[in-house]
């Protein structure tokens, strides 16, 4: 009797055994799309993040001919980072009559202009169209308060 039993279940475990082998080989292949989809979509996304980071440190546009607001922050900072977001909020109204950038104190670039302009970090520089400073902010401020200080410091800036 065993050996009858053993002869039945025999077919039975080999079908099993080729289900599961169909089954991971579709997860294996369904997973190299995924990674082969995915992978570019990355690297592509870091490159335009990377971009857009690199210009938005870029001080050399300051005296380009357009006004420009400059935040100086360390990105270790929570405040910074908190005055950063409240800017943003603002920075859409501005854009693109006002170039907005970053000087990161953690950055040699940054730490060198902070230290030209004797700003600590929770500062806004604000440079017209000719280089020249124009106006500063210190400490957080509040949205309405930057809103305004731009407006003033750049009448003719403001979105329409």
């Amino acid at each position: 009797m065993k050996k009858s039993r053993n002869k039945n279940q025999a077919p039975a475990r080999q079908a099993v055994a080729e289900r599961v082998r169909r089954r991971d080989r579709r997860l294996l292949i369904r997973g190299g799309i995924a990674l082969a989809v995915a992978v570019p979509l990355a690297a592509a996304g870091i490159y335009q993040y990377e971009r857009v980071a690199s210009r938005r440190h870029d001080l050399s546009a300051i005296g380009n001919g357009q006004p420009t607001v400059v935040q100086v922050m360390d990105h270790g900072c929570v405040e910074c980072r908190e005055l950063r977001s409240r800017l943003s909020g603002v920075r859409k109204e501005f854009e693109p009559r006002v170039q907005f950038r970053v000087a990161d104190r953690t950055t040699t670039d940054g730490a060198l202009f902070a230290s030209r302009h004797n700003a600590g970090h929770l500062t806004l520089l604000m440079f017209g169209a000719d280089g020249e400073l124009r106006n500063t902010l210190t400490g957080m401020q509040d949205a309405e308060t930057i809103r305004t200080a731009i407006a003033s410091t750049f009448p003719a800036s403001r979105s329409r």
